[in-house]
């Protein structure tokens, strides 16, 4: 089984981008990332500043060598990359860990919560790595053929990171909706107001009969 060469380059420049993105938020904020590599509660301690750097490393070279067609070994090497990260968030949603951020960056580098979303999401990023890693088919390549994969390309990732917007919209509508449900049962109810009493007032005061009695004629 082959793959087109064209379908190749859109799968190439779509994970490339992913993993570009990953490593640029990773290298801004390393101990964030390490700190987030810990929540997790896979591995001890002190291999984490070590892991933090081999991942690193590992998706910047996959960003470089994904985009060309003859680096299968490249497309077999992220969708593992991407299994892992998948068990790692499986492993912590089992344990009823909703709390943790992913530590994939997340739409414009904010904190993105893990989910079976999230989940689903880097599996499916697997299979086509997968799928990218099929030999390709010989063909000849024309000027109006690279330009029309680059396009695709870019429009691959245009709509991989709406997805993740609507990811991340999805999560951030969840909290404000617990929050909003916290407030209202943690504020205090108001006491109710009384009517007011129709007709005149009885003074209960001593000495004061007259003030609400009818004067006689």
């Amino acid at each position: 089984m082959t793959l087109d060469g064209t379908v190749r380059v859109v799968l190439g420049i779509l994970l490339a981008f992913i993993f570009l993105r990953a490593a640029w938020h990773k290298v801004a904020d390393t101990r964030r990332f390490i700190a987030q590599l810990g929540a997790y509660r896979l591995l001890p301690g002190p291999v984490l500043p070590l892991l933090a750097a081999g991942f690193i490393l590992l998706e910047v070279y996959l960003a470089a060598t994904l985009p060309l067609p003859g680096w299968r070994s490249s497309a077999l090497l992220a969708a593992a990359l991407l299994g892992i990260y998948a068990l790692a968030m499986g492993i912590n949603l089992a344990r009823d860990r909703h709390d943790l951020d992913c530590g994939c960056g997340g739409p414009a580098g904010d904190a993105q919560a893990i989910s079976w979303a999230l989940v689903v999401r880097n599996c499916f990023l697997a299979t086509l790595a997968l799928i990218a890693a099929l030999p390709v088919a010989a063909r000849t390549w024309s000027a109006l053929d690279v330009g029309t994969a680059l396009l695709a390309g870019i429009a691959a990732c245009l709509l991989y990171s709406s997805i993740e917007q609507a990811i991340a919209n999805w999560q951030r509508e969840r909290r404000y909706a617990a929050q909003r449900t916290s407030y209202s049962i943690l504020s205090p109810t108001s006491s109710p107001i009384s009517a007011p009493t129709a007709g005149p007032t009885i003074s209960s005061a001593p000495g004061n009969t007259s003030s609400n009695r009818a004067t006689p004629p």
